[in-house]
Formats: C-alpha cells, sequence, structure tokens
C-alpha cells in the first residue's frame, strides 16, 4: 500500500480522495493511453485481424490469451490501470462507437510514431491521430452528460511514443546518427509538445506520465545486428544507446518546458531508460537469468535471426519455457515480468521526475536550465 500511496500522492484533485493519516491522496478515475507497440492493448490486431504476429500463439503465453499485446502477456499500462480502477487497458478499437461511458482507453497503436512517415507500410496512427480520436471520444461522452467534463481532469495521460521515429530512421531510413539528431529529433519533440499541449488545452488533462525510450541497444534486435560491434561493460550496444540518449535529453527539455508554459499541468517523466539500465545491472536479483536473447525468436544469436517474424507468424518457432526468466520477448518487445518490474518502479516513485514527497501534494515545477 505504501508504494500506491507514494504515487498516488502526485495527483491534486479526483473523484476518489482517500484519507491516509491527515493527508488525502487521489486515485485517477481512468488511464488514457497514447503509445506504440509498448503498450498497445490491442489496437493493430482489431484494425488488421489475422495480419499482424501479435494475433496469433505464443503471444499471450502467460495469461493463456492472444490479446494483441505484442508480448507474453501483460504491459505496464495495464498494470498500471489493474492498480487504479481494476481492470486492463482497453484498446479504443474494443470500444463500440455508440458507447458514451467514460472509462480508461489505449489509443496507441503497434508501429505507430509521432511523426508521419515517408516509409511504405507504415502505421497511419500517429501521435496527433492518436490525440485526435481521443478528442473524439471525449466529445462523445460530454454530449451525452455534462457532468462528465470534470472527470477527464482526473485521469492520467499516459504518453510513450517516439521509439519508432528512432528505429524506422535507422531502418529502413538508413539516416546517419548526425542527420537524426538534426533533422529527426527536433522534429519528433516538437510535434510530441504539440501534441501534448493540445490535450491539456483542449482536452482538460492535467496529470501526465511522459516516458522516455528505454534502453534499444540492450535488445536483441540491436544487439544481432552485425554492423553494431562495439558493446559497453553490460553488453549493449554503444552507438544505439547514444542515439536512444541524445533522444531522451531532448525529451527532458521538452517536459521541462511544457512544465513552465503550463503551471496547472502536473508532467511526470519516467526515465525507462534509466530504469532498464538498472534493470540489467540487478537482473538476477529480481528473478531473471537470460537478458540479452529472444523468450520467442528465430534462432542464431540472440535468438532473433528472423526478427519480429520469427514470433507468432511462424507457427515453427517455439518460445522458451518460462518467459518469466526473460527480458526479451520477441526481440524487440518485452516480457510480462519485465513490463512488471517497470510498474512497479512507477508505483514506487523510482525513475520518477520530479521526486515528489509521499503525501506532499504538489505540483511538477518549473525550471530554467
Amino acid at each position: 500500500m505504501a508504494s500506491l500511496l507514494t504515487f498516488l500522492s502526485f495527483f491534486l484533485i479526483g473523484s476518489i480522495v482517500v484519507q491516509a493519516a491527515v493527508y488525502p491522496y487521489v486515485i485517477p478515475n481512468a488511464v488514457f493511453g497514447f503509445t506504440d507497440s509498448l503498450s498497445d492493448t490491442g489496437n493493430l490486431k482489431l484494425a488488421l485481424p489475422g495480419a499482424v504476429d501479435a494475433d496469433y500463439p505464443p503471444y499471450g503465453m502467460t495469461i493463456g490469451e492472444v490479446t494483441g499485446r505484442f508480448s507474453d502477456g501483460y504491459l505496464i499500462i495495464d498494470f498500471l490501470n489493474t492498480r487504479f480502477t481494476g481492470v486492463v487497458e482497453k484498446p479504443s478499437l474494443a470500444r463500440d462507437p455508440s458507447d458514451t461511458t467514460y472509462a480508461s482507453l489505449g489509443f496507441g497503436s503497434a508501429g505507430a510514431t509521432v511523426l508521419p512517415q515517408a516509409y511504405p507500410n507504415m502505421n497511419p496512427d500517429i501521435l496527433p491521430a492518436q490525440v485526435a480520436q481521443f478528442l473524439g471520444y471525449q466529445q462523445q461522452v460530454v454530449s451525452s452528460n455534462a457532468t462528465a467534463a470534470r472527470l477527464f481532469s482526473s485521469a492520467l495521460y499516459y504518453v510513450e511514443i517516439g521509439g519508432n521515429d528512432i528505429n524506422f530512421a535507422l531502418v529502413p531510413g538508413n539516416l546517419s546518427y548526425e542527420s537524426i539528431v538534426q533533422n529527426v529529433i527536433p522534429r519528433v519533440v516538437q510535434s510530441l509538445k504539440d501534441s501534448i499541449a493540445n490535450l491539456h488545452v483542449n482536452g482538460s488533462a492535467v496529470h501526465f506520465l511522459i516516458f522516455n525510450m528505454p534502453a534499444a541497444g540492450c535488445t536483441p534486435i540491436y544487439l544481432a545486428r552485425g554492423e553494431y560491434s562495439a558493446k559497453d561493460e553490460l553488453g549493449c550496444v554503444i552507438d544505439a544507446n547514444n542515439l536512444v540518449q541524445a533522444f531522451n535529453e531532448k525529451i527532458r527539455e521538452t517536459v521541462n518546458a511544457l512544465r513552465c508554459e503550463y503551471p496547472s499541468a502536473n508532467f511526470m517523466y519516467f526515465d525507462f531508460y534509466e530504469a532498464s539500465v538498472d534493470f540489467l545491472r540487478n537482473s538476477y536479483e529480481l528473478g531473471f537469468v537470460n537478458v540479452d536473447s529472444a523468450c520467442c525468436g528465430g534462432g542464431g544469436d540472440y535468438n532473433c535471426k528472423a526478427g519480429l517474424v520469427g514470433c507468432g507468424c511462424d507457427r515453427t518457432v517455439t518460445p522458451c519455457s518460462d518467459p518469466n526468466k526473460y527480458m526479451s520477448w520477441d526481440g524487440i518487445h518485452y516480457t510480462q515480468h519485465f513490463y512488471e518490474v517497470m510498474a512497479d518502479n512507477i508505483l514506487t516513485r523510482q525513475y520518477l521526475d520530479p521526486p515528489t514527497p509521499l503525501l506532499q501534494n504538489v505540483p511538477s515545477t518549473c525550471s530554467t536550465y
């Protein structure tokens, strides 16, 4: 309970107020997700039934059900929403278009980016489109019940997206490190900022949980690529992680800019990168035995020879017997156990900025640097 109190102390207003000692804290009444495949709870599966690997076993093997999640089970957003509302996150495409019930919804989709992509077969559900879908849903809810408008200011707005903009710039974009840093990242973070501002100004969003990009250079999909030879002390690809860190620095600056521009909102920043690196340092203590190979892959180095195609779409692939002992599920996405560890980090206020003291209800603050 203490870990839950710590996280919930960030929320200033809401529909459920619980007394702890003499200080009130507030439970978010919903979680709205704007994400890519690391937090897609089934939208791509619903949009393209039968056409994506997460539509088939062994995806979902740990929970005994194929849900469209790119994992063996549930995701960070599911663990948070379950803690707050008692149910896992529902994909927005699973909602009846005529349903005006106020409830948590994930608008994210696997393969989604912040920017429109010029490459073939890219997902059109970019971040601005996800925000537009949410605003349309919000208008429906409020039109049917005007008193519901206040509910949206008590929700958590979960923003985890942008990694694909970097991944796709590398492959298939084949852009250089310098080109990505100078030309891609600035446009991504500006669009990210604009979308978050849109949610706040036009969508009544107050409480944001904004993720940076995890240490992609430590995942099998990068480890297995022959052009990356230089590794750090944890065995991660240095060039890839340097690029991720350059991106993350700009995300942090963007979060601070939002705090300065919109002081009435609460912008929380989860350092997914540092959390994933520290996880690698302590993985054995957490019960993991394999942190560099995919549980479900196509063989070869890091069990990632066939990449994502080797899991789900290729019925000949046999997953590992116990995904709970693996960090990576299919080479780029993670296992449920890893996601559960990351959710626990958020709930216990680790790698979270600002590190608001327990039960001290103060919003995130602007700093100039």
